[in-house]
């Protein structure tokens, strides 16, 4: 398989800048709403190496499909305040996984594992994504939230 580049992508899609890190595109916007919201949305996103997906909660249940490229690391702070990480990447042989839910609430970000590439997953929610259902997180507000992670936080950010 052909390996392309970060700036290949960008302009195929016409990807802009995430405030997450990386970049996106919506690919689909279900046109039925429910209770005014679209039943559905969906997202390319490319984050390169080197660039974190910054910290952040969305109020809906969110799918993270994996489509080529490096592996990229979530990190998961849970409703219950537990620490968890998981892989989106192509080999289940290390663990990895092609897609993974991540749950309304739940506080996350991640990283792209391999220097000097990129990840290029797809994102879809339901009900649709909306900007009002999505919070950042500053590092400080982490420190404030997850006192037992300081370690981590301070190492990763």
């Amino acid at each position: 398989m052909k390996k392309y580049s970060v700036d290949y992508w960008i302009n195929k899609f016409n990807l802009q800048k995430h405030e997450e890190g990386g970049y996106f595109c919506e690919t689909y916007r279900h046109k039925t709403l429910f209770q005014n919201r679209n039943l559905a949305t969906n997202i390319f996103y490319l984050l390169p190496s080197g660039i974190f997906s910054k910290f952040h909660k969305l109020r809906n249940d969110e799918i993270w499909y994996f489509h080529c490229g490096s592996p990229i690391k979530l990190y998961f702070f849970t409703i219950e305040g537990v620490l968890e990480e998981h892989i989106l990447g192509p080999d289940p042989e290390k663990g990895e996984t092609f897609s993974l839910l991540v749950p309304g609430n739940t506080v996350f970000g991640g990283q792209v594992t391999e220097p000097d590439s990129y990840a290029l997953v797809s994102c879809n929610m339901s009900p649709g994504f909306e900007y009002e259902d999505s919070e950042m997180y500053s590092k400080e507000r982490l420190l404030t939230e997850f006192p037992e992670y300081t370690e981590f936080i301070n190492r990763l950010l």
